[in-house]
């Protein structure tokens, strides 16, 4: 009985941690790139908006894998992550569906909350929904995707293999969406959790690239998970994406 609280407790967590994350990561979308919105007039460079939301989508994560939120059920917020996670040993398999579907309410949810609070600047960017540029295919986007997952993998599991190292997890993450957001958000909009594309996606029901933003992550974490295990040799030393538990999880 107590395993299956605390079970309930972490998808409770991960529902209410990825609805925190989209909340931020939208939000900043829209205040950034919203029509009505005056922080395009105050800041016309793109490629600092970008990076601004960016930011608001790793503000939103270090404000859930630092807290209670974190602790409780890993923190990981991205069903990719959650995979790598379980390939690793520390998420047990009867988990997974549970954390994964948690993942997408919680980001469905947290477009909801947006679009009811800012519904005219959350409608102009389209409620956060990712899709690819006309200017490169749907592999070139798959590839994109899959690689920077795969790049994002690496490096939790980099920290997280070390008991010294693991505690900064959440500001490496920060630094790693900063960057890679004004680098491919015109491109694809830089999804790297399928979780974040899904719940858009549903609400405005437009599924337009969806598959892409399913299978590109979902590929770019097993990837990176394999080599991280197989040829790194660098396993976390628990099911936390930042940080260590005070017990062992």
């Amino acid at each position: 009985m107590d395993r299956m609280k605390e079970e309930l407790k972490a998808y409770a967590s991960e529902f209410v941690g990825t609805a925190i994350l989209m909340i931020a990561g939208i939000a900043a979308i829209s205040f950034n790139f919203g029509e009505q919105s005056q922080l395009a007039n105050l800041l016309p460079n793109e490629t600092l908006r970008l990076a601004l939301a960016g930011a608001g989508f790793a503000l939103g994560a270090n404000i859930v894998i630092y807290s209670a939120l974190g602790q409780t059920s890993g923190g990981h917020l991205n069903p990719a992550i959650t995979i790598a996670f379980w390939m690793q040993g520390k998420i047990e398999t009867k988990q997974l569906a549970p954390y994964m579907f948690c993942q997408c309410l919680g980001a469905l949810a947290g477009t909801w909350f947006v679009a009811t609070l800012i519904p005219d600047l959350s409608s102009s960017v389209g409620h956060g929904v990712t899709s690819i540029a006309d200017t490169i295919t749907p592999g070139v986007a798959i590839l994109l995707e899959a690689l920077l997952t795969m790049a994002f993998v690496l490096m939790i599991f980099w920290m997280t293999s070390c008991h010294d190292r693991a505690r900064y997890t959440g500001l490496c993450v920060f630094i790693y969406l900063v960057i890679v957001v004004p680098l491919e958000a015109p491109l694809t909009g830089t999804s790297i959790n399928p979780a974040r594309s899904i719940g858009p996606a549903i609400y405005a029901n437009n599924y337009t690239d969806l598959v892409i933003y399913i299978i590109a992550p979902m590929t770019g974490a097993i990837a990176g998970t394999l080599i991280a295990r197989y040829v790194l040799n660098q396993r976390p030393k628990c099911k936390r994406v930042c940080g260590l538990p005070k017990k062992k999880l």
